[in-house]
């Protein structure tokens, strides 16, 4: 079974959560109202997160703002992506209902997004495609929202104050490499892509540059190599910047991932080899 998460209207929860979530992060915003039924320990704990102490809750009579009775059903929200995959791979045996962000999607952050039409369906647990960014040392408590690793802290969040509309991820703990070796032979010629070509994989971006290389370590080729412009970039002028610096400046979940294949695959990205040339025989 294949659906949308549109089907019906919205839920008066559903519609809170989506009018919370903007008068949140609304520039100026210092008071939200949280109607008594939408979940004011959530709203205390998510405004704290993204806001620290800019942000007062006020707690309101209720609404009629409590999302439907849980079903049972169990969902994946599926995409042609990486994780979303391997997330197919593991869970298939438990027939899950297949659930797709309409293209169009909503302003919200994804996850908030999908945990609110996973709430608003009844659905009792929802499979998410979140992979571990941070390919070296994560942090060592809660991630905030800045972390690369911030996805994973919002799940738990969320399933802590929404028990019965579980979001969860079963590949959490695993990086790009990992996931590219876990899927059968083969089944890396059916990702999406980059999204920003018609081909699968535009080889300018920096998304082409991570799975590139996330591919090499796993042993396999994705049908495409990288433009001269994004590998002077991401690897001589980012990389080899960051590693001389002693990993100076913001966490970067790709210059992270190089240095682990490098560690563990002792890849060596090469020009020669890495770059497309139009005269090389494809393998």
């Amino acid at each position: 079974m294949t659906a949308t998460g549109t089907e019906a209207e919205l839920t008066s929860a559903a519609a809170t959560y989506r009018r919370l979530w903007a008068e949140l992060t609304a520039p100026g915003q210092v008071r939200l109202v949280v109607p008594a039924d939408a979940n004011v320990p959530f709203w205390s704990w998510y405004a704290g997160w993204l806001r620290g102490e800019a942000v007062t809750i006020v707690t309101a009579p209720p609404t009629g703002a409590t999302f439907p009775t849980a079903t049972g059903e169990i969902a994946i929200w599926r995409s042609n992506g990486l994780a979303s995959a391997y997330t197919d791979l593991i869970v298939r045996h438990l027939l899950p209902t297949t659930l797709r962000r309409p293209e169009a999607g909503d302003a919200m952050p994804l996850l908030l997004d999908l945990a609110v039409r996973s709430a608003e369906r009844g659905t009792s647990c929802a499979y998410v495609g979140v992979y571990r960014r941070a390919a070296l040392a994560g942090p060592s408590g809660p991630a905030d929202p800045a972390d690369l690793d911030a996805d994973g802290e919002f799940l738990s969040r969320w399933n802590e104050f929404h028990p019965a509309t579980q979001l969860r991820s079963v590949c959490s703990d695993l990086t790009r490499d990992e996931l590219l070796t876990a899927l059968p032979p083969g089944a890396e010629h059916s990702l999406d892509g980059c999204g920003r070509s018609e081909r699968t994989w535009c080889g300018d971006c920096v998304e082409c540059f991570d799975m590139y290389y996330a591919a090499r370590g796993a042993g396999r080729f994705l049908g495409f190599r990288l433009t001269a412009r994004i590998f002077a970039e991401r690897y001589e002028r980012g990389y080899r910047s960051w590693l001389t610096g002693e990993f100076a400046g913001s966490p970067d979940a790709g210059f992270q991932l190089l240095a682990k294949l490098a560690l563990v695959h002792g890849l060596r990205p090469q020009r020669s080899t890495d770059v497309n040339d139009p005269h090389r025989t494809e393998e």
